[in-house]
């Protein structure tokens, strides 16, 4: 219940508005590798969040798993799993 009360919707409540503003700027200019997965159509990261990450976060890579719903882990989780591995390594982090 305590996390429905704090989705910030339309600036309220202010402070998880603000503190999400602040983490957003820090994720787009940020240098530190950055590992996108999304799915189809995506709930909480559809096509337009996807294409604005790509477009202006600084060091990311996305992977798109294909169709699925809310629980993409479920559904990809070799996929996932494969795609992290492999992104560590290529990025030197393991």
């Amino acid at each position: 219940m305590q996390w429905l009360r704090e989705i910030p919707i339309n600036g309220y409540p202010a402070n998880v508005h603000k503190l999400g503003i602040k983490n957003n700027k820090w994720i787009l200019e940020s240098n530190i590798p950055k590992l996108l997965f999304y799915v189809t159509p995506g709930v909480l990261v559809g096509e337009t969040t996807v294409k604005y990450m790509q477009d202006n976060a600084k060091n990311i890579e996305t992977i798109g798993l294909g169709p699925a719903g809310h629980f993409m882990q479920e559904v990809y989780a070799d996929e996932i799993g494969k795609g992290l591995a492999e992104w560590l390594v290529r990025n030197n982090l393991l």
